[in-house]
């Protein structure tokens, strides 16, 4: 009897936990896709790897390494780093930083802009202090804000149909 009551709670927390399975993965899809429509300045981007340098919890960065694997941008191939703080963004391409560490993200764009170091942050609304690109989550839909300054402050060029679905700062 007890299973039997039981069943449909455990069956919810199944699903919540398949759906935040599910943020994951589209969050390490849209990671690895900004690569491909962002520019970077020629002398920025070494050609032996792409350096996805992270800021987030253990499980997501070991899902995204699981998930790069084998995957490159351009010739070079994608490699997840985790680092600890602005301090250790340092051949870096692209720096996500996770909403449980939003708090940090002015202390990158500095080190960010003058490295070409794309930062992309989350958050849970619109219109809060951001990397260059903040994944938001809208009715049940991540949505991209782009900073276009704070973009060019980094001598990095998104691609107009990057732009084109994106919420766009000036």
């Amino acid at each position: 009897m007890l299973c039997l009551a039981l069943g449909p709670w455990s069956a919810r927390a199944l699903r919540a936990d398949e759906a935040a399975e599910r943020a994951r993965e589209v969050k390490i899809g849209i990671l690895y896709n900004l690569a491909k429509f962002v520019s970077w300045p020629a002398a920025a981007t070494p050609p032996e790897q792409f350096a996805l340098c992270m800021l987030a919890d253990a499980a997501f960065q070991e899902l995204a390494a699981l998930r790069v694997k084998d995957k490159s941008v351009g010739a070079a191939p994608v490699q997840v780093r985790k680092i600890s703080g602005a301090s250790d963004v340092g051949g870096c391409q692209l720096a996500f930083i996770d909403a449980a560490h939003r708090s940090t993200i002015a202390s990158f764009r500095d080190v960010a802009a003058a490295q070409s170091i794309l930062i992309v942050s989350e958050a849970d609304t619109f219109g809060q202090e951001i990397g260059m690109i903040n994944l938001v989550l809208v009715d049940k839909r991540l949505q991209l804000e782009v900073d276009l300054a704070a973009l060019s402050n980094a001598k990095l060029a998104a691609s107009s149909q990057l732009l084109k679905l994106a919420i766009l700062r000036r």
